[in-house]
This record gives C-alpha cells, sequence and structure tokens, in this order.
C-alpha cells in the first residue's frame, strides 16, 4: 500500500538533487523516510526492485550513482506507472 506514492515521491526528490552520487543519494532517501514516518524496508525496497528488478541486490545507493540519474529515474518512474 502506497508504494507507487513513494516511487513517484522519490524520483521527484532524486531528480532535484545537484549531485548525483551515493551520499547526495543516500541522505535524500532517508530523509524522505523520515518525512513519510516509514522504515527503510517499506520505503527503499521498493526502489530496490525498481532498480533492480529483485529484492536482493548491491547497495542501493552506490547502485543508483552507478547507473546515473536518467536511467535510475526511468526505471524508478516505469515501475511507479506499473503500480498506478
Amino acid at each position: 500500500e502506497g508504494v507507487g506514492e513513494i516511487l513517484v515521491d522519490a524520483a521527484s526528490r532524486l531528480e532535484a538533487l545537484p549531485l548525483f552520487d551515493a551520499a547526495s543519494i543516500d541522505a535524500t532517501l532517508r530523509t524522505m523516510l523520515e518525512e513519510r514516518e516509514i522504515g527503510a524496508r517499506k520505503g527503499l525496497q521498493p526502489l530496490r526492485v525498481a532498480l533492480t528488478g529483485s529484492s536482493v541486490s548491491p547497495p542501493l545507493f552506490e547502485s543508483m550513482a552507478a547507473l546515473g540519474r536518467d536511467a535510475t529515474l526511468r526505471r524508478v518512474r516505469a515501475a511507479a506507472a506499473r503500480l498506478a
């Protein structure tokens, strides 16, 4: 429940980052979790699945940075659209 909204929120925040590196991604997404008052399992696991197609992957923030902003946003938004 609410996974699509989490993905849309995450994509919006990631798009606004001036620097798309693991540390910035980490800080931004952890702030989102705090503001939404949800745990990492509920907030980050959907992102992991959206990015990798699996619930098990290399470190999430480093994976996002390695994929780059465009590919990350494309995958996250595609997953959100499938849930809409």
